[in-house]
């Protein structure tokens, strides 16, 4: 191999290494920035759903008074669903049983008044 030979295969040898090591570099720092976002993203989903189940503890023994730890229980292991059902039932249950019961009517649409014409007609004189 010629010395003009040698050269070349060092430089490619060592452009691969540092492209390698830039490759690595930069697939790390993507890895990190996603996992990062993940967690958070995580994070803040847990936060909401505890929110949720913290309020409905609270309005429910603000309502009804101490709860039991059945109570307590079925609430912090409800679904996303289930917990918004049960804060909407709350407002109108009469027990706690009445909360994971009773089934809320559909809202009904609000009425509305017919709107007023700007338009005046025009008295005929004659």
């Amino acid at each position: 191999m010629t010395v003009y030979e040698q050269l070349i295969e060092e430089g490619r040898q060592k452009g691969l290494k540092q492209g390698r090591a830039e490759g690595v570099a930069k697939g790390r720092a993507e890895g990190v920035a996603k996992g990062r976002a993940e967690g958070v993203a995580k994070g803040r989903a847990e936060g909401v759903a505890k929110g949720r189940v913290t309020m409905l503890l609270e309005l429910m023994a603000a309502k009804f008074g101490p709860l039991s730890d059945a109570t307590k229980e079925r609430v912090e292991n409800g679904t996303d669903t289930e917990l918004l059902s049960w804060g909407l039932r709350v407002l109108t249950a009469n027990t706690t049983d009445d909360v994971f019961t009773q089934v809320v009517p559909p809202r009904a649409a609000p009425k509305r008044t017919p709107a007023r014409s700007t338009h005046r007609a025009k008295k005929r004189t004659g």
